[in-house]
């Protein structure tokens, strides 16, 4: 699996990114499916990360992005497929925003009371490149154990680069 993109974050007014993606639930009544993300789309091609301007990003779907959705949404950095923008306020989860395969037809943001699990926020220079999901790790990683979409534990990681081995010579 390629490394993932992640999700934005506003943690405590700060706006960051979380190196986990909370799954969105299938029945939500504010949340549903984009069905215009799997229509073809003979609007302008967007601009990836690292194309010059006028490059298009033909997909692994054979369709390009287009405008109303970034290239990201349809690569192998991107399986599941949408990119939420995620706010953390007193204590509790909230999606405010989704692009891709859902929408939301609600213009507040949504306690996201649906999700238990952990959400992993970066904190300073990446140590270690995992191509791999989430798996790269950072100099220091906020971990959030959510419960019913409230935060209930938050432990502070240190990461230190892995050490380089030495060839032996012969």
């Amino acid at each position: 699996m390629t490394a993932q993109v992640h999700e934005n974050l506003i943690y405590e007014g700060e706006f960051t990114t979380m190196a986990s993606s909370p799954e969105i639930p299938e029945d939500h009544p504010l949340i549903v499916p984009d069905e215009d993300f799997f229509k073809e789309d003979d609007s302008e091609i967007s601009l990836v990360a690292g194309a010059g301007p006028g490059v298009g990003l033909t997909t692994i779907f054979g369709k390009p992005a287009s405008k109303k959705y970034p290239g990201i949404l349809y690569s192998t950095a991107c399986w599941r497929k949408y990119l939420g923008t995620w706010e953390i306020k007193q204590g509790r989860l909230y999606l405010n925003d989704i692009v891709g395969r859902f929408k939301k037809l609600s213009d507040e943001p949504i306690f996201a009371e649906w999700f238990t699990g952990e959400i992993v926020i970066p904190r300073g220079p990446m140590v270690q490149y995992i191509h791999m999901g989430f798996g790269s790790k950072y100099q220091k990683e906020l971990h959030l154990k959510i419960e019913n979409g409230v935060v209930v534990e938050e432990i502070l990681v240190e990461n230190k680069p892995p050490k380089k081995r030495k060839r032996s010579q012969k």
